[in-house]
Order: C-alpha cells, then structure tokens, then sequence
C-alpha cells in the first residue's frame, strides 16, 4: 500500500521542528510495511530560485518543493498543482492520500479522488475551530470547508477536545471521525522514571524543578503568565525553578519580563532555548513537575510525553489535559482541581497557577503518577490505528 502525504507544516532545512507531529505520524505509518510519501511546498525568505529535494528519512520518502517566500492563494494552489504534476510522473498513484490540516490543500485530494476514485482521510491538529481561538469562525472560506470535508472518508482529530471543537463547527458535514493521538518519540519511553530516573535523577539538588516547553507564543501558551505565577511565589519560598525550554515569537518578550523582575539573576526562572528531542526528554528526567499554562491546545503532545516520563502535571483544561488529568478528586479553595496525577487549573488565573504551584511543592509525594495510558501513544500503536482506518476504506471502494 503507498500513503500520500499532504501537508501545509512539515519539518524542513529551515524549519526543523514545524509540523514534527505530522512527521512522526508518517514514521508511524511505516511501521505496518506501508510506502509513505510526503508532498511538501516550502516558501521560505532564503529562497533564491525555486527547486526540488528529495529526501528519504526513517523509511519515509520525502518530496519538497522550495519557492521564494513571496505568495498568495493563487500561487499557493498553482505550484501545489506543479508539484502533484510532478510527484505523479515520478511514483504513479497512490493508494490512498492523507490529508494533514483542513486547508486550501483540500483542493488537491478532492482532484485525485475525483479523476482517479482513491480516498482521501485528514488528521487534524489545528487550533482555529477552537472557541479561544475562534479562526476557522471568521475564515472567508468556511463554506466551502464544511462542504469539501464531506468527502474525506475519515477525519482523525488528535484529541477529544478538538473532535468536539470539529463537530461543532463543521455541523453535520464530517461523515467519520475517529481520535489518533499524536505519537511521543521511543526516547521517552527508554528513557522513562522506570528505567533512567531511579539512578540518574539528582534526589539531592535544593531546588523544586517546574518543567515548562513550549513554542512560546504567548496568546496560545500564556508564557508570561508562568512567569507572573512565579514572581508571586518567589514573593514567599525560593526552593523552586522553573526552566522553561523552546523558542518561538514571544521567547524573547518572556524572557524579557522574566529578567526585568529579576527571575532569572535569582535563579527562579531558566531560559534553555530550543532543545533536541532527545535533550527534552532528559530534563523530564531531571524535573519534578511539569507546568502547561496554555489559553488553548489541539492537544499538548508534551503533555503526553510528560505522562509517560511519570511526572504530576499542572495545566490548564487544554489539549489532552481533562483525560489524563481525570477523574478529579478533589477541588482545593475553589480554585484548582486535583486528580490523582495532577491539577487542572483556570485559564488565566495566575494568582491560583501560583497556589497549585505552592501546593504541588507541599504534597509532590502524594500524587500517584503511574500512567493508564501505557503504550496508547508508541509509533507501533498508532500506526496499527491509522493502518486500520486505510484498510478498511480501501475494502470498500
């Protein structure tokens, strides 16, 4: 079976981490002796001329298109068009294409189904039909999405909280839908408190290590909100830190707060900047807690990655958030929620970010991190899904 991959993100020369979930998707897919082929258009600054690449990776065949950064819709459809043109003469049809992110992308899988009959299915990872967000609401070309969405024969959320999101704004035109989380790399589960952080993590340290990452865009992560939640508990103890590891548009604004409450010079806030994945995997290990503070997620593959390191977790009820932080025990002052695994706090709510802070510092052994999700998020379990759902609509056409 050959697998078409159609993507708006996607790791490339100048963006390593853009769309990194889609490609761990595609690793995944490999794993049931299925030929995956990425099509992807690139437009980046440094572009001079355009050009082809071809790149294979992990046993996934990789086909980028560069362009000048310089374009528009009409472009956008035209050297998508080119590059199909292009990918065609080189590998024939697939059998099946897979759509990632409901965009103007859409336009090509519903050519292909329409000339040559093969199915097309989405995974969905964005965050504009979420009501925080709201984009999907004040696009131009909602209408056509909710008719076009008509045609995949399997939509594939990556979370509960975006299928419902989904369902809500693309009413009744979604014919299957079928959660597929995101895959957390194997490092974390090699490197698991199991079998790395009973020897390596440092028992001894005098510091209480809050674990934030993220790509530090604040309206969606709230990063300078972590950074107000720690100037008010540093107000009171200092046996604590929170290292915050990414970058993105608003590292340098974070940072910048975190340093004029002078944070960072009195240790209680560590900027790491981007880090490998096998690097972030590590500072779980080497963390007692990790802290998501988001306004809104699709998901939070990070919260996974942190369930499966065994670390309590304090988030906001994003993403994957109210699964794994579920069933509530108790809930504190009236302010923050506790399961058994972690707390659940308000949405930009620092004053109460800073309590459950304080209270995870004072009862960090009374929570049981022992995950139920075991291995629901390996390359080999979501591969057998996404594998699946492929079989079982190719069977019926």
């Amino acid at each position: 079976m050959k697998a078409l991959f159609i993507t708006p993100w996607y790791p490339s020369k100048y963006d390593a981490m853009s769309g990194l979930f889609v490609f761990r998707h595609a690793e995944a897919i490999v794993t049931q002796d299925i030929d995956v082929h990425v099509l992807y258009v690139c437009y980046h600054k440094d572009v001079e001329a355009p050009y082809i690449e071809h790149v294979w990776s992990e046993g996934v065949e990789q086909t980028y298109f560069y362009f000048p950064g310089k374009k528009n819709i009409f472009t956008e459809i035209k050297h998508l068009f080119r590059a199909w043109r292009y990918w065609h003469s080189h590998y024939g049809l697939p059998d099946i294409v897979h759509l990632n992110v409901l965009t103007k992308q859409i336009l090509l899988p519903l050519y292909i189904k329409k000339k040559y009959h093969i199915p097309f299915v989405l995974t969905e990872h964005w965050s504009g039909y979420l009501p925080e967000n709201g984009a999907f609401y004040r696009s131009k070309s909602k209408g056509f999405y909710k008719r076009a969405i008509a045609e995949a024969s399997m939509v594939m959320p990556v979370s509960d909280l975006l299928a419902q999101a989904m369902k809500k704004a693309l009413t009744n035109n979604l014919r299957d839908v079928t959660v597929i989380p995101n895959v957390v790399n194997d490092l974390f589960y090699s490197l698991s408190r199991n079998e790395y952080g009973k020897t390596v993590l440092p028992k001894n340290r005098e510091k209480f290590v809050f674990l934030h990452v993220s790509c530090f865009d604040n309206e969606a992560k709230n990063t300078i909100g972590i950074v107000e939640a720690a100037e008010q508990l540093s107000a009171i103890r200092d046996d604590f830190k929170v290292k915050m590891v990414g970058t993105g548009p608003d590292f340098e604004a974070t940072k910048a707060v975190a340093e004029k409450k002078g944070l960072t010079d009195r240790g209680i806030i560590e900027f790491t900047g981007e880090l490998l994945t096998e690097q972030v995997a590590i500072e779980m290990t080497e963390a007692d807690t990790f802290l998501l503070f988001s306004n809104y997620e699709t998901a939070a593959v990070v919260l996974q990655e942190a369930t499966i390191m065994e670390l309590p977790i304090i988030s906001t009820a994003v993403g994957i958030a109210p699964m794994i932080l579920s069933p509530i025990i108790k809930t504190e002052n009236n302010a923050f929620q506790i399961s058994k695994n972690g707390i659940i706090v308000p949405k930009k709510a620092t004053d109460i970010l800073c309590d459950a802070m304080k209270y995870m510092l004072e009862h960090r052994n009374d929570f049981d991190t022992k995950t139920k999700h075991g291995e629901d998020y390996t390359y080999k379990s979501i591969g057998e899904k996404i594998s699946a759902i492929y079989n079982n609509i190719l069977s019926q056409k």
